[in-house]
């Protein structure tokens, strides 16, 4: 939903990028790991980067964010982009669990 806040998947950067566990670590700036739903997103497809304030698409800033933090960006390929974020108002499960197990956006609380 419009201005809902996804975070990076750190775990699945550990597993599937070149990413090492140190640079991650070095990287303290909460809004670094963040996103905002766009209010158009339905049609675009599209978040803005807390970081930079950029629109992306989840791929896309998947991708940004890796190449800010290897030596060598050309090896990064992200794909399934739902498994490399979390919905910081649903327990900060993954876009691929919230998907497959058919939750509805009906809720109370928001991460703002």
């Amino acid at each position: 939903m419009p201005g809902d806040t996804l975070v990076m998947n750190k775990q699945r950067l550990r597993t599937e990028t070149p990413v090492s566990e140190t640079v991650m670590r070095d990287r303290t700036d909460p809004e670094f790991w963040r996103c905002r739903v766009t209010p158009d997103s339905q049609e675009t497809h599209q978040v803005r980067y807390l970081h930079d304030d950029g629109r992306y698409g989840l791929a896309s800033l998947a991708t940004h964010i890796v190449e800010q933090l290897v030596e060598n960006p050309m090896y990064v390929n992200i794909t399934s982009q739902e498994h490399y974020w979390r919905h910081t108002a649903f327990e900060n499960r993954t876009l691929w669990d919230l998907a497959i197990s058919h939750v509805q956006p009906d809720r109370c609380s928001k991460d703002g």
